[in-house]
């Protein structure tokens, strides 16, 4: 461990101020037209996009679209987007001829598979693994009778 006793303290670069007053509800500046983007969204009929100008955005499309993406998240938008894919797919009885998989950052293996997914890839993923995953299931169902594999679908559909 090095001794700190004999270093001269060198002076602070940046203005300190009392936690209390850091302010603690920041509207980003992009908050106005994220709000806007997400309403239109929900108003969207199945089916639908937004064409959205480019030129009348107030920042470039990259920072929009990280700051919708954050907004996203933070509302959990992709979990009720996954669910309904999973619900559209169960209801045309179409669930036992597909494998289901998601991914992303924040979309564990355990949450895909509460959602009713047959696997969830998270960061780090490889295309491999993803692949991998493909394969074993193939062989999985192929090896399972047909009511076996049926059933398998109904056990792991959330309740």
């Amino acid at each position: 461990m090095e001794d700190t006793e004999n270093e001269v303290a060198r002076p602070m670069r940046f203005n300190s101020v009392l936690q209390a007053d850091v302010p603690k509800g920041r509207d980003g500046k992009h908050k106005e037209i994220v709000t806007q983007l997400l309403s239109d969204i929900s108003q969207l009929d199945a089916g639908s996009a937004l064409k959205i100008p480019l030129a009348d955005l107030s920042d470039s499309k990259e920072n929009i679209r990280a700051a919708l993406s954050r907004a996203a998240n933070q509302q959990n938008l992709h979990i009720s987007n996954l669910t309904e894919l999973v619900e559209i797919v169960e209801a045309e009885g179409r669930r036992s001829q597909m494998i289901l998989t998601c991914g992303g950052p924040r979309v564990s293996n355990e949450l895909a598979k509460e959602l009713g997914y047959d696997a969830g890839f998270s960061k780090g993923t490889e295309p491999q693994h993803l692949a991998s995953f493909i394969v074993r299931e193939l062989v999985a169902r192929a090896d399972r009778p047909a009511a076996q594999s049926a059933e398998h679908q109904t056990q792991r559909s959330p309740a």
